[in-house]
C-alpha cells in the first residue's frame, strides 16, 4: 500500500505540473490516471522496491543521472560526426560489457541509456552473468575494462547510487 501511495502522489504531482490549467476536469483526470499508473506499477513493475524510493538523495542522483545522460547523448553525437564523415574509420562490432547492476529494471534503464547514446545500440543482456551485449559503431578498444569505462561507467556509477 505504501508503494501505491508513493507512486500515486509522485505521478499526480507530475500531472499537476504538466496540465495547462487547474480545472476540475484536469484534476479528476489526473487522479484517475495517477491511480491507474500507481496500481499497475505497484503491482507489476516495481516488485522488490521499498520505502527508500522517497529518499531525496535518490531523486537528486536521478536528476544528476538525467543530466549525465543528456550530456552523454550530445557529446556522443558530436564525436560521431567525424566517424560518419570518414567512412574508413568505422569499425563496427558487438561487445560484451560487464555490469555491477543486478535487478532487471536497473539493467533495462542502463540498456536504454546505451541505446539513446549515438553510436551504440543495446542488443541483449545476460542477467545471471551481469553482461550487456551492445553493438558499437566504432570499437575503440579490445579491453573489457576499457569498453565498460567508455560505454557504461558514467551511467552505471550514478544508477548504483539511485538504486542502492
Amino acid at each position: 500500500m505504501e508503494r501505491f501511495a508513493s507512486i500515486f502522489i509522485l505521478t499526480f504531482i507530475v500531472w499537476a505540473v504538466l496540465i495547462p490549467e487547474m480545472s476540475l476536469d484536469y484534476i479528476v483526470s489526473g487522479l484517475l490516471i495517477s491511480g491507474a499508473i500507481a496500481w499497475t506499477l505497484s503491482r507489476y513493475a516495481l516488485e522488490g522496491m521499498n520505502r527508500k524510493v522517497l529518499d531525496p538523495r535518490r531523486w537528486l542522483y536521478f536528476l544528476i543521472y538525467l543530466w549525465v545522460l543528456i550530456r552523454g547523448v550530445i557529446m556522443a553525437g558530436l564525436l560521431l560526426i567525424p566517424i560518419i564523415l570518414k567512412m574508413n574509420e568505422i569499425r563496427p562490432g558487438v561487445v560484451a560489457i560487464p555490469t555491477r547492476l543486478k535487478r532487471r529494471w536497473e539493467l533495462t534503464l542502463l540498456a536504454n541509456s546505451i541505446t539513446l547514446t549515438p553510436g551504440t545500440f543495446f542488443l541483449d543482456m545476460d542477467e545471471e552473468k551481469g553482461m550487456l551485449y551492445v553493438h558499437w559503431v566504432s570499437i575503440k578498444s579490445e579491453s573489457a575494462d576499457e569498453i565498460r569505462r567508455i560505454i557504461t561507467e558514467r551511467y552505471e556509477r550514478i544508477l548504483i547510487k539511485v538504486f542502492e
